[in-house]
């Protein structure tokens, strides 16, 4: 029996892939859009204008649709996402939908960040709408991982996070939520992983191998508890890796590794990430210094390890820990500024004022390891050298690259 589908995010990369697949096999699917155009049903998520008349006669909602931008790294229109399901979930009640699908992300209530926390919210919404639901979360798409290499091989050096993921594609995630949509309502249903766990470095490698590009791939950590839950291996499903379409099949059938609106927003979203990281750091450092300036002497400088290395160049002075904690939170609000708008200007004066200050720090600690152990002399430099520099410096090697895709 043929059934009408709505689905939300419809003419995005999952969305649309699973309306073919629905109408495929004969169903009525009617696709929501911000924007007017032929076959669409418009909706203002603002305001709820339209979604009424979009469910009217509605069997089944598939939500596919975020108010964030293609990697979930827009900091200032996240919100809207919690506001949008509330909307969707409330005005589907109303009329009687009788099955509730929602896409979701393996790991978001594990690993604190704050989209993650917000794609939570949203489950929740779903889940305690009175509407019967299916929730299925899927590892990244490996269109997340492309954008990553494409901005980060705009320069000399691939700077690539040190973690292991399990990408899959997304004709994958949408034969499954398909399916899902065309069976009895699940709950949360088992998590959807790719073919294969691999590490970023290797999978940049592959990458660079597909493109016939060459550079070398430099991985870095953060300190702090989201980078460590991604370590950890929360964002992963090594018992559901139910994709067959690897990494490097996906490269191989798109040779030109793709548009130039592709990479352009790719380099907008990672060099926002990249600024992220760095104000995230600069955060975290300031704060501890400025407020906890003996604790930062005692156990730093990074957090959660216990080093101790800063306490390894005494003495103690209280007035000169905490100038140095508020240095970085001042530092933090000119990260954020190029974070919330990364401009090629902002973006390059911000990370040009962090690597100041980076290559100093290293210069110094290069000329006082007599204090350290060998294997802490090479930790502490390897730290050192990828966080203050070698990430700022992509940074703004990267800022050069906004100039051709604003």
């Amino acid at each position: 029996m043929a059934k009408t589908f709505l689905v939300t995010g419809g003419t995005g990369r999952l969305g649309a892939a699973v309306v073919e697949r629905l109408r495929r096999v004969g169903h009525t699917v009617r696709v929501v859009s911000r924007r007017a155009g032929p076959e669409l049903f418009t909706v203002d998520w603002t305001t709820g204008a339209g979604l009424a008349t979009a469910l009217d006669g509605v069997d089944v909602v598939v939500h596919c649709a975020s108010a964030t931008d293609t990697f979930g790294l827009s900091i200032d229109v996240e919100p809207a996402d919690v506001e949008m399901d509330d909307m969707l979930v409330k005005a589907a009640a109303a009329a009687h939908v009788s099955h509730l699908l929602y896409i979701s992300i393996v790991g978001v209530d594990r690993i604190p960040i704050r989209y993650y926390r917000i794609k939570l919210a949203a489950e929740e919404i779903v889940a305690r709408s009175g509407v019967p639901f299916t929730i299925l979360r899927a590892t990244q798409f490996h269109e997340l991982i492309r954008g990553l290499f494409v901005a980060a091989a705009r320069g000399p050096i691939m700077l690539v996070p040190a973690l292991s993921v399990q990408s899959i594609d997304v004709s994958e995630v949408a034969d499954r939520f398909a399916e899902l949509a065309l069976a009895e309502p699940a709950g949360r249903v088992t998590d959807l992983g790719g073919a294969e766990i691999l590490k970023l470095k290797d999978l940049a490698q592959t990458y660079l191998q597909a493109t016939g590009q060459r550079r070398p791939i430099v991985p870095f950590w953060l300190p702090g508890k989201a980078f460590s839950a991604f370590r950890a291996g929360y964002h992963l499903a090594p018992d559901h890796a139910d994709g067959r379409i690897t990494f490097a099949s996906y490269l191989a059938a798109r040779p030109d590794d793709g548009s130039a609106s592709d990479r352009g927003a790719a380099t907008r979203t990672w060099t926002r990430a990249f600024v992220i990281a760095l104000a995230s750091m600069t955060a975290t450092l300031g704060m501890w210094a400025g407020f906890a300036p003996e604790s930062f002497f005692e156990r730093g400088p990074l957090p959660f390890l216990d080093t101790g290395w800063v306490a390894k160049l005494p003495p103690y002075n209280e007035h000169l820990v905490r100038d140095y904690g508020f240095m970085n939170l001042g530092m933090t609000v000119v990260l954020a500024v190029a974070a919330i708008k990364p401009t090629p200007t902002l973006v390059r004066s911000a990370s040009a004022g962090f690597l100041v200050f980076g290559a100093a720090h290293v210069v110094f600690h290069s000329v006082h390891l007599q204090h350290f152990s060998l294997g802490e002399a090479i930790a502490m430099m390897a730290s050192n050298v990828s966080l203050t520099v070698l990430l700022p410096a992509a940074v703004f090697l990267m800022a050069s690259r906004l100039e051709h895709t604003a």
